[in-house]
């Protein structure tokens, strides 16, 4: 026997089936359908370090790692504190730029009566012990969590038996404030305090200029890499970027090129361009990189051009040759530390984003140019930046640009990197989107 829906009316069971009453149910959604796996790492291979990584699997085959942003950031905080010292360094954001902002009064391990005194006038930088007065009060007005973030994180730092702790943070009342530096260890007190008032000397003898130095496009090569020149300095200039060299191959033929189109828009951006190992020549006339056999033809074509001329840390070809400095990596960063040798850290290309970049010091309020761009490099004022924040350099200006970093809010003002210009044609029409990433209203010209 053969039942077809609707023949039996009232038969509950068997109903006609329209095809209109049919209906489809979305189900592409990758974000929801994405499992996440989180793998971290706390220990020593080669050296001591801690990775965050998490693993995104999305219908069992595709996968792909990332690092835990959040995670990362909060290590690299301890890493830069390790790196100036101070490893046991917590800073509240905001602390460093409050400071260079206002003008305030230092006191060292004053009594509470003292403390409550130069309150009455101005604001106070105040270093304490946690385990007496003043320092117990002040640090119970702060919640424990603020603090503890390092032992939940699980970083080997903070594992250390001899591990110091030292608290720097802001409490106000009204319009005046108290910044403090908190430890049991009055040596790291004053180092830590050393480190503030250092940084606070260097904003105010020199301005920052970030830049990306050894960037390429290979715009004037047969093989193609994503970005024009100009977008990539647009690019660069939306993360507070001032300066570029460019060295890809071929690249030292827009050295005419970069230069009119930047006077075309009166662009405040510097510009120079090199190839492999020299830079900032005159010229380029006759340069063929198929005819650089030797350290010996780098040199001798640098010194005719009037340019510079860089080589690896490690290249014992190059011993007996003069070189202007040194082409940093990341795995340079002692020498490069601690060797009084100029050096130059590239950036590479667009379609490896872009992460590493430099940051000159110059002295505050002169007009930025190439000659002052290179003075700052041949005289070291100069830090490099890895993707992922760590920094190499002269440590006057790197403890500087850490402290700075670990304010964060400074160096956001400073580069306005939270504001986001964004250029694309449509047809003949070029759109500008502006975006405000700040939690406050931003106006400027």
């Amino acid at each position: 026997m053969i039942l077809l829906g609707g023949i039996f009316p009232g038969s509950g069971g068997l109903h006609a089936q329209n095809i209109e009453s049919f209906k489809y149910s979305p189900n592409l959604s990758p974000g929801k359908n994405v499992v996440i796996n989180e793998n971290d790492f706390h220990g020593y291979t080669q050296y001591w370090h801690d990775t965050y990584t998490n693993w995104y699997n999305y219908g069992s085959l595709f996968k792909i790692a990332a690092p835990n942003v959040t995670k990362t950031i909060l290590q690299t905080k301890v890493d830069l504190a390790e790196d100036m010292g101070v490893p046991g360094l917590l800073m509240q954001e905001g602390f460093m730029s409050g400071l260079l902002r206002e003008p305030f009064r230092l006191l060292e391990d004053p009594s509470t009566t003292d403390l409550e005194e130069a309150l009455k006038n101005e604001n106070v930088l105040v270093t304490v012990d946690p385990s007496a007065e003043p320092g117990k009060i002040l640090e119970e007005k702060v919640p424990e969590e603020v603090f503890s973030w390092p032992d939940r994180l699980g970083c080997h730092q903070y594992g250390a038996t001899d591990l110091v702790r030292i608290h720097a943070f802001v409490l106000q009342s009204g319009d005046r404030k108290i910044f403090v530096i908190s430890s049991q260890d009055q040596g790291k007190r004053t180092f830590v305090k050393d480190l503030v008032l250092t940084t606070k000397k260097i904003t105010e003898q020199y301005d920052l200029h970030k830049g990306w130095f050894g960037v390429y496009t290979l715009h004037n090569s047969v093989t193609c890499t994503p970005g024009h020149p100009v977008e990539v300095m647009g690019l660069g200039m939306n993360e507070g970027c001032d300066w570029f060299v460019f060295d890809g191959y071929m690249d030292f033929l827009l050295k005419d090129s970069l230069v009119a189109w930047i006077k075309a828009v009166d662009l405040p951006v510097v510009t120079d361009v090199g190839a492999t190992r020299i830079y900032g020549c005159k010229d380029y006339d006759g340069f063929q990189i198929q005819q650089m056999y030797t350290p010996e033809n780098w040199v001798d074509y640098a010194r005719k051009k009037g340019g510079y001329v860089f080589r690896s840390v490690y290249d014992p070809q190059s011993d007996p040759y003069h070189f202007d400095g040194y082409i940093a990596t990341a795995g340079n960063k002692e020498q490069i530390d601690n060797q009084k040798v100029p050096f130059v850290l590239k950036t590479g290309r667009l379609e490896d984003n872009d992460l590493s970049g430099m940051v000159l010091f110059t002295p505050k309020g002169s007009m930025f140019s190439r000659d002052s761009m290179w003075k700052a490099i041949m005289d070291r004022r100069e830090v490099g930046i890895l993707g992922g924040g760590t920094m190499m350099g002269p440590a006057l200006y790197r403890h500087a640009l850490e402290m700075l970093w670990l304010d964060r809010q400074y160096l956001d003002d400073y580069f306005m990197n939270r504001i986001s210009l964004e250029t694309g044609m449509k047809g003949y029409d070029l759109q500008v989107s502006v975006t405000n990433t700040c939690p406050h209203p931003v106006s400027g010209t």
